[in-house]
């Protein structure tokens, strides 16, 4: 297990750091004369083979995008339905894996979706589409997400009249059993109550409310709604006992039983690997007690997951299995430690504490935050769950066929589960301790698990100091990269892949302040609601990754949309101390943003205004006077940052230009962030030539369908032997810069 961690941390840095790992680990067991050299060995070998058996992650370029063409292969997934689409892998006769995703209208038939089967042959048209990747930093890498399962295509089935598939595998009668009792409880039971047998029991969270699973994150008791092995062995006690008990089978039938349903059930639960971990242990252990062989659980652990590994080697890429094994493993090499006390209380606040420092390196590195009084939380919610939830949704589902019975326990879970699930969301609401660290560096992963491996192991030998003294250097390693940012003398301004719209992030040095210009959003699809997608998915992760808590100010050059339509939950999300707009901004919005956060002070500008920012001084050039065109009533400013003196335009066009010009004639400028995301509207060649900028950055969206930036622009801009970057071929634009260098990155190679 301990040269699968090693694998697994090395795959991303260097075979060379692997070896040099692995003969460490087998110096400190040949010294320690811990196994013998035969074994040790062979261990070496079983170490350099699986490092060669884990598959490298690599995107593929698309295939044509274009044309409607046809794919053919085996359905070889369970097939997700939901309201709007069907989504499930086909195994093409190519030896390819792709995801195939069919979009339901209203006139598709059940009996057209119906005959998607798992195992049967099939063949669609449709179009090849580009799977998404991240564009900017923070942002979910979707591409590589699919790489990690073998999957390297996407494929948009146009209709499934012209489709064909024939036949179906044994494992898809174990997913219409598992469709049965959903569809059957979904019409039985509340809504709530049916969520969380569902998520609970059958591994579908798809009707558990979005903010129930953020709440969850928040408090790092997502292994809570994911099935587990507190799941696995809640269940199989409880079939013990019926089987034993009600059923008066002999324990050697019962433990029969018990096996097969342990072979199906993690197929029924969405197969996820923290069930098949559990379950694949527990029968382990079953059939060895029959036999003349006796394994400890650390090797029945391993063995698991060698055999996990052999069947998918991919899975060393999933997050559940990581964190499933991981915390698995450190329980088990801890019940020493664990077994120093007898007391319940303090025998669970060891393992809830002992899990959380196991998978938090993992949880920084991908997500950046950790929540320490998840410990105490956890105290209290396994044993409700333990007791409570999970009990009485497995009476449920044995009860489905008896309706009387049904109506009781269906009440009572959701009256007093709903109550829970309230409490929890004010808790979560009115005092939670989120822990910001920002990007946690892959080197400091392999750190923190050596000084972890000291304090647990002189934790287990009672030399109380040393432990300690290690926990101290874990908690000093935490803090150092928490307030890494503070220590920086580089500063930053990134232009966000934002699609066809302006964010605009600066980060001062040594964060003394951070502000924002403009704030892109997105609508729904009824094109009135706005939408938080674009802050969810784009902004948000960008300050988690750079460790940004609260916003100094956030400057709102106009009133479109693509300028501001993330605001309303910027200020919902963050602390903002400032919020400057011209006099001619919406007031109806303004007032808007007044309400979702009253602590939050505005400011009207206008030209000839000096906007001081924590020390950053941005000087308003434009607008004096309010124009009938929205976009020409921008706020422009012009800042020093680094050794480049800066412009911000907004969507000006050549008019405004012109006056800027015309008012300030001695303007020179060494970055022009170009407005109106490279229209034809702007972006003068006068103006370009006479403010002699040497760099312009230009924020569109790819493939947007305005055509920008507009190759006249463009010819503009190079003319003037500018350096141009764009968020559209290149992503997120970084500057980085101190008062004597300056460097840009653009995310994207």
């Amino acid at each position: 297990m301990v040269i699968y961690l090693l694998c697994l941390f090395c795959q991303g840095i260097s075979f060379y750091l692997f070896l040099v790992l692995l003969l460490a680990l087998m110096m400190y067991l040949l010294l320690g004369h811990r196994l013998p050299t035969f074994y040790l060995v062979g261990l070496c070998l079983f170490g350099l083979w699986m490092y060669g058996q884990i598959p490298a992650v690599q995107s593929e370029p698309p295939l044509d995008t274009s044309v409607t063409t046809t794919v053919s292969g085996q359905i070889t997934s369970y097939v997700e339905k939901r309201d709007t689409f069907l989504r499930f892998t086909l195994y093409t006769n190519q030896e390819e894996k792709v995801q195939l995703t069919y979009f339901l209208s209203e006139s598709d038939l059940p009996a057209l979706t119906n005959t998607l089967k798992t195992g049967a042959n099939c063949s669609f048209a449709g179009k090849y589409q580009t799977i998404p990747t991240a564009r900017n930093p923070g942002q979910f890498d979707y591409q590589f997400y699919l790489a990690s399962q073998d999957i390297h295509q996407q494929f948009i089935i146009e209709s499934l009249e012209n489709s064909s598939c024939m036949g179906q595998g044994p494992i898809q009668k174990i997913y219409d059993l598992r469709d049965r009792i959903l569809q059957h409880a979904e019409r039985e039971l509340h809504s709530f109550t049916y969520a969380w047998f569902a998520a609970l029991l059958f591994g579908d969270r798809s009707s558990l409310e979005e903010e129930v699973v953020d709440v969850f994150q928040d408090w790092n008791l997502t292994h809570i709604i994911a099935i587990s092995g507190l799941h696995v062995g809640l269940i199989v006690g409880l079939l013990y006992f019926i089987l034993v008990y009600v059923c008066r089978m002999t324990v050697e039938k019962s433990q029969l039983v018990l096996i097969a349903i342990l072979l199906i059930y993690p197929i029924m639960a969405g197969g996820t690997p923290s069930v098949w971990r559990a379950c694949l242990m527990m029968n382990v252990i079953l059939v060895t007690n029959k036999l003349p062989i006796r394994l400890t659980l650390s090797d029945t652990l391993s063995l698991v997951c060698i055999l996990l590994l052999l069947y998918n080697p991919h899975l060393i890429y999933s997050l559940a299995f990581q964190f499933s094994f991981a915390v698995t493993f450190a329980i088990i090499l801890s019940r020493q430690v664990l077994s120093h006390t007898s007391h319940n209380i303090w025998n669970m606040l060891q393992i809830s504490f002992l899990s959380l420092m196991i998978i938090l390196p993992i949880q920084l590195y991908h997500f950046y935050q950790f929540q320490p009084s998840s410990v105490l939380i956890n105290l209290l919610i396994i044993p409700y769950f333990s007791l409570f939830v999970l009990p009485l949704l497995f009476i449920l589902l044995l009860g489905l066929p008896f309706p009387f019975l049904l109506t009781i326990i269906d009440m009572v879970f959701w009256k007093v589960h709903s109550f829970i699930i309230h409490a929890m969301t004010i808790l979560d609401e009115r005092i939670s301790f989120l822990w910001l660290t920002g990007e946690f560096p892959l080197i400091l992963v392999g750190i923190y698990y050596v000084l972890l491996y000291v304090c647990l192991v002189a934790w287990e030998g009672n030399e109380m100091k040393k432990a300690f003294r290690s926990a101290v250097l874990i908690v000093f390693l935490l803090v150092a990269v928490s307030i890494k940012p503070y220590l920086d003398p580089h500063g930053y301004v990134t232009v966000l892949d934002i699609g066809q719209g302006d964010a605009i992030v600066i980060e001062l040095p040594y964060r003394k302040g951070v502000l924002m210009i403009d704030a892109a959003g997105t609508m729904s699809r009824d094109f009135q609601t706005p939408s938080a997608e674009t802050f969810e998915q784009i902004i948000q992760p960008f300050f988690q990754a750079r460790g940004i808590q609260q916003i100094d100010a956030i400057i709102l050059s106009h009133a479109d949309h693509d300028h501001i339509g993330s605001v309303p939950f910027i200020l919902n999300d963050y602390q903002v101390d400032h919020l400057f707009s011209s006099p001619f901004f919406d007031q109806k919005l303004l007032e808007q943003y007044r309400e979702i956060s009253p602590k939050t002070t505005d400011h009207q500008i206008k030209a000839g205004d000096q906007v001081d920012v924590q020390g950053q001084l941005l000087e308003v050039l434009y607008p004096w006077e309010e124009n009938s065109d929205k976009n020409e009533n921008s706020v422009v400013l012009k800042t020093s940052l680094g050794q480049h003196t800066w412009l911000f335009t907004g969507d000006i066009g050549k008019k405004s230009e012109a006056q800027i010009l015309e008012q300030f004639p001695s303007l020179h400028l060494d970055v022009l962030k170009v407005a109106h995301h490279g229209s034809n509207t702007s972006s003068a060649a006068s103006f370009l030539r006479e403010t002699g900028a040497d760099i312009g950055i230009i924020s569109a969206g790819l493939d947007n369908q305005y055509g920008h930036p507009h190759p006249d622009v463009l010819t503009n801009l190079k003319q003037q032997s500018m350096d141009i970057y764009r968020t559209d071929t290149s992503g997120a634009i970084t500057y980085q810069y101190t008062k004597e260098s300056v460097t840009i990155f653009p995310f994207l190679p």
